[in-house]
């Protein structure tokens, strides 16, 4: 097993003591992802290092396997566990629901069927699929605006992170983890609770699911691993909260986290395969091309590293810290930072090829892009939608909405789906930019929409979950 550090520098400072408290009680309330440790700003409501790498044996790093105590959720208000929504036969391996979980209030009764069930058609990850895209396989087909089919209220809850969306059994499910500490399963279709699971610290990024299981990382640091049922199967203790969603490559599971590390654990055993040290913390999910793994820092680097031995790729000044997650199309990556603007770096030439900053205005892009071969669409806080030209970086539409976007789009086709600060979701037209429709919903939006299954799934800080599709 091997540590290894990628750079000495360090752009955002840590906060200790007392101050460290008050912003960790801050982050609680997600008022940012950026890297500083303070930034600016009816339901249907309207590295320049130049150290070489370094190996070291690692410190601990033991996972600890599931625990007992740990993999049921409360019992229900009632003192009755839902079995309604299992199989009998696998009932007794179902953890009772929390006492949080709410009531589905369905919109459409009775509520239109999902006809493919596939695999692929779902989204598993953070961004939808490996190359942290933003794009959705499932179609997703309506004449105007979509319509709610079920809403689901979880309570004590507020959601930051964006739905999983895969299949269990033939069954399209929602799993999705909230910030006090509930991972909370439901049945795609008509909203049905399933299962929760419930620890200490909450989540602020969200689950990602490969192959039966779902991952993801915790406030507090703790790494788990779930099983297709909401039984805990292992965890692993990073060295601070995990921000960043779990990116899966063979057998291992990999994340990120604040103390700066890329992990990469076993992800049937949870046992540390690496870690690899950044400069500064790390936010995003890791982004995976061509046998390298992308990451871009507080540091204001971008990494590449070589996952067969861990060593170093490339670093590329980037001018400014950033949390989001690099997306992948041919050779390029695309990112937007705190301070310098949206990046295109060639892989191969190591290279920023453009980068947009609106005439040297300050930018500040706390989403992720969504990358298609015609326009890349992001949102940045000055309430701004943009969508730019994927080889040259120059504006091909604009569009100002009601509020900061602090998510990322989600392309459908001809159609981005767009959440803003407010609780409005919009939808523009891909290649225009036209705006198609808009709806507001109570609460505002810390998550992005995920799109699988011909659903779109989004969770608004008041603790509601919405799943909109067409009404036929």
């Amino acid at each position: 097993m091997n540590r290894k550090n990628l750079s000495g520098r360090r752009f955002c400072n840590r906060p200790k003591g007392m101050v460290w408290a008050l912003c960790y009680l801050a982050m609680l309330g997600l008022f940012a992802k950026g890297c500083s440790p303070a930034n600016k700003n009816s339901d249907e409501i309207k590295s320049d290092s130049d150290k070489p790498v370094r190996t070291k044996p690692i410190e601990g790093g033991k996972p600890r396997m599931s625990d007992p105590t740990l993999e049921s959720s409360p019992a229900t208000s009632d003192g009755e566990n839902d079995q309604d929504s299992v199989d009998s036969s696998s009932a007794s391996d179902v953890p009772a629901l929390s006492e949080r979980v709410g009531e589905t209030q369905l919109r459409l009764d009775p509520p239109p069927p999902i006809r493919d069930h596939r695999l692929e058609n779902g989204w598993p990850t953070f961004r939808g699929n490996p190359l942290a895209n933003g794009v959705a396989t499932s179609s997703l087909v309506a004449p105007t605006e979509l319509e709610i089919i079920w809403s689901h209220r979880v309570q004590r809850a507020e959601f930051s992170c964006t739905a999983c969306l895969t299949t269990i059994d033939e069954r399209a499910t929602v799993v999705i983890g909230d910030l006090d500490g509930l991972v909370l399963a439901l049945d795609l279709e008509d909203g049905r609770p399933l299962w929760s699971f419930e620890i200490k610290f909450g989540y602020a990024c969200s689950v990602a699911y490969h192959e039966g299981h779902f991952f993801v990382g915790n406030l507090d640091g703790k790494f788990i691993c779930l099983d297709s049922k909401g039984n805990l199967q292992w965890e692993y203790q990073a060295g601070s909260q995990v921000d960043g969603s779990a990116t899966f490559y063979d057998d291992l599971v990999l994340f990120t986290s604040q103390d700066s590390y890329l992990y990469a654990l076993n992800r049937h055993t949870g046992e540390l395969a690496w870690s690899v040290a950044g400069g500064d913390q790390l936010r995003c999910a890791p982004t995976i091309h061509q046998s390298q793994v992308f990451l871009a820092g507080c540091d204001a680097i971008l990494h590449g590293i070589r996952l067969d031995d861990q060593s170093s790729s490339m670093e590329i000044e980037i001018e400014s810290p950033t949390g989001s997650t690099p997306a992948v199309m041919g050779n390029v990556l695309y990112f937007g930072t705190m301070q310098a603007g949206f990046k295109a770096v060639d892989v191969g030439t190591q290279e920023v090829i453009w980068t947009f900053d609106n005439d040297r205005q300050s930018l500040e892009f706390a989403g992720n892009a969504a990358v298609t071969p015609e326009v890349i669409v992001v949102g940045e806080k000055s309430r701004r939608v943009w969508g730019l030209h994927p080889e040259t970086g120059e504006v091909v539409w604009q569009q100002t909405v009601s509020s900061a976007v602090e998510t990322s789009p989600v392309v459908v086709g001809n159609v981005v789906y767009v959440a803003s600060k407010d609780g409005r979701l919009w939808a523009f037209e891909r290649l225009t930019g036209e705006i198609l429709w808009q709806r507001e919903f109570r609460g505002r939006f810390n998550s992005s929409p995920a799109v699988g299954y011909e659903r779109l799934v989004i969770a608004t800080d008041d603790g509601n979950i919405y799943c909109l599709g067409p009404a036929n």
